[in-house]
């Protein structure tokens, strides 16, 4: 089911050869270890899976992966190689149920609905469809955002909070996470990729790095250059 699902979306949007190469290599991998949530690689070995010296042509199919939302990544530190987590497609395409899984059906809709999450309101709805419209002027001038690119919004900026002592529930949308979002947006454009998968992968990533505000992001951002000596 994950090789349908990659040669799926290899058909719509399709990867370098390197880097498709690598994927399958990695899966290939991943199910010999039964799915492991993380397994470590050295360069040499991530180099001779797509059968070449060359570390800029591997490290290129790897970043590829990465920001296309297929892979995880975490450099190693010295004496320790990096490790890898590699994303199911299925998932990232969307689990559809067979015909006759009612039940399933019902969950898999259920998991993916906003208006089902305690704590929903129609105001949310409403601040929901501005923020979605506020990036989509932004970013796809003359464009009109549909539900799903509401859905994909409200996941990444949903915070949900219980209260234990009256038993309630509620959601905001904290600017923060709005300007962030906005920030994935704009990382997006500047490399030419401005789809769902890249943007998830920009903000997965920022919360791995622990950032929680747009100022955050952009200092994070400068350190990366000058630790390399680049120019933006």
């Amino acid at each position: 089911m994950e090789h349908r699902a990659f040669a799926n979306r290899m058909r719509r949007t399709p990867l370098s050869m390197a880097a498709q190469l690598l994927w399958y290599k990695l899966m290939d991998l991943a199910n010999s270890l039964r799915w492991p949530e993380h397994f470590a690689l050295d360069n040499s070995r991530l180099c001779a899976m797509i059968n070449t010296k060359s570390r800029t042509t591997t490290i290129a199919a790897r970043q590829e992966l990465i920001d296309g939302g297929y892979l995880d990544f975490t450099p190693g530190i010295k004496g320790r190689p990096s490790t890898y987590h590699l994303r199911s497609v299925e998932e990232m395409e969307g689990w559809q149920p067979p015909p006759d899984d009612l039940e399933g059906d019902f969950l898999a809709e259920f998991k993916e609905d906003p208006t089902s999450y305690f704590g929903y309101t129609e105001a949310l709805g409403v601040e929901l469809a501005e923020t979605t419209a506020h990036l989509w002027e932004e970013f796809f001038p003359g464009k009109t955002p549909g539900p799903y690119d509401e859905k994909r919004t409200f996941f990444q900026i949903m915070v949900q909070h219980h209260d234990e002592e009256t038993d309630e529930w509620s959601i905001s949308f904290p600017e923060e996470n709005k300007e962030l979002l906005g920030y994935a947006f704009e990382q997006g454009r500047k490399r030419g990729k401005l789809f769902w998968g890249y943007i998830e992968s920009v903000m997965r990533n920022l919360r791995d790095c622990g950032i929680k505000t747009v100022d955050e992001a952009y200092e994070n951002e400068e350190k990366f250059y000058e630790r390399r000596g680049w120019n933006k």
